[in-house]
């Protein structure tokens, strides 16, 4: 999982051994693990980050929504000066992170990924990341703005339940239950996660980025020595990593 909870940074002994013994660690996004590049990436990428269409979020949020929607960013350190300009995926997956992570990767906190990422550095390992963060926001971004739209509302309606998911989540990981993540979700946020352009969340946002993550894996993995890691949500299903691979 991308978290910095030291439940889940605390890799299980197979995992670590596995890892110890790789010469190749293959993550997601290299670039992704880097604030400043993320950051960069960010404006650089405005058209997709960005409502540059003279909109804000104003004009497609509810009115009663404005003030709670606005305390959960300030909470995140988000000012909504800037956050009322940006696309609604970026704001509707900043508010679905529990304040207590963002204060844990604010306060320098490695997230499981950069964790693994480091330590592979740190040891001589070759690092390969699978895609690159345009290709990561442009998967997100393709995705219908009604859907993102929706889930901003509900995760706003769903308020304090959303910790409960994220801890709900966590305990599913750590129990290696992984199948489970995406109906738990499904669970919490009916409206959205069964709804119009849940279809295409499901293909452009995982399924498609397996097939492309499976496919640039699959010459490190024939080379031997590999230590593949990516998010959890990657990994089950018939269009799962496991099974492509």
């Amino acid at each position: 999982m991308h978290s910095a909870d030291p439940r889940i940074t605390a890799m299980p002994p197979a995992a670590r051994a596995a890892f110890e013994a790789a010469g190749t660690v293959i993550v997601e996004s290299t670039e992704a693990l880097d604030r400043d590049a993320m950051a960069a990436a960010t404006v650089a990428l405005k058209q997709h980050t960005f409502l540059i269409d003279g909109t804000t979020l104003e004009a497609m949020v509810a009115a009663d929504d404005i003030g709670p929607l606005r305390a959960a960013l300030e909470a995140r350190g988000m000012p909504w000066t800037l956050a009322r300009h940006m696309q609604p995926w970026m704001i509707a997956a900043a508010i679905s992170i529990p304040v207590c992570e963002v204060a844990a990767k604010s306060a320098g906190r490695p997230v499981l990924d950069s964790l693994i990422a480091t330590r592979a550095a740190q040891a001589g390992k070759r690092l390969v990341g699978l895609e690159t963060i345009e290709e990561q926001f442009l998967a997100v971004a393709s995705i219908p703005r009604e859907f993102h739209v929706n889930a901003l509302a509900e995760t706003l309606r769903l308020g304090t339940l959303t910790d409960a998911m994220m801890e709900t989540a966590k305990r599913l990981y750590l129990e290696g239950n992984t199948a489970l993540l995406i109906p738990l979700i499904r669970a919490y946020a009916a409206a959205t996660y069964g709804g119009k352009g849940y279809a295409e969340f499901q293909e452009r946002l995982i399924a498609g980025r397996n097939r492309t993550m499976a496919a640039r894996a699959a010459r490190h993995i024939e080379e031997g020595g590999a230590f593949m890691a990516v998010g959890a949500l990657h990994l089950p299903g018939e269009n799962g990593l496991v099974a492509l691979l």
